[in-house]
């Protein structure tokens, strides 16, 4: 049984609205505890600190937010010559969105590393995937790791 984790929000988004001259702003932010979410709570209170009173009117700001959910994902590593990199990175680009994976900050020594992570049920794709656009040349190597990672709802 997969493990289920909340959905989170990929960054900061502030809305206005105005009803009959009064003016409503939400702010809602990703944190990752409740002493971070105290932290925003009161910088949104001394940003509006002639406000007669503070709500929790988020339901707009909430429309406008990009959602993030949260699944375990497994470390990957795709090396190729620097010769194929723009391909391969277009490749994984490609690949990773509808897969619910994410494509990692390639590096580049004597030859050019791709991290990948990708829900462990999608390693065989993503496997055939690289070995079908090589001929059978480039592998995916498991790294070992796994880690709870926020992949952007498309």
């Amino acid at each position: 049984m997969t493990r289920s984790y909340p959905s989170t929000i990929a960054g900061a988004v502030d809305h206005e609205l105005v009803i009959k001259k009064s003016r409503f702003i939400a702010h809602v932010a990703p944190v990752a505890s409740s002493e971070e979410a105290d932290d925003v709570i009161a910088a949104v209170k001394r940003r509006g600190w002639d406000a007669r009173h503070h709500c929790a009117a988020v339901s707009e700001a909430l429309d406008r937010a990009t959602l993030v959910d949260r699944h375990v994902l497994a470390s990957v590593r795709v090396t190729v010559d620097h010769a194929d990199a723009g391909r391969f990175d277009n490749l994984l680009r490609e690949w990773v969105p509808g897969h619910g994976a994410v494509l990692g900050e390639p590096s580049y020594a004597t030859h050019a590393q791709f991290e990948v992570w990708v829900p462990p049920a999608e390693l065989p794709a993503l496997a055939a995937q690289v070995a079908e656009s090589s001929a059978g040349a480039v592998g995916v190597e498991a790294t070992g790791v796994e880690r709870l990672v926020g992949v952007r709802r498309t």
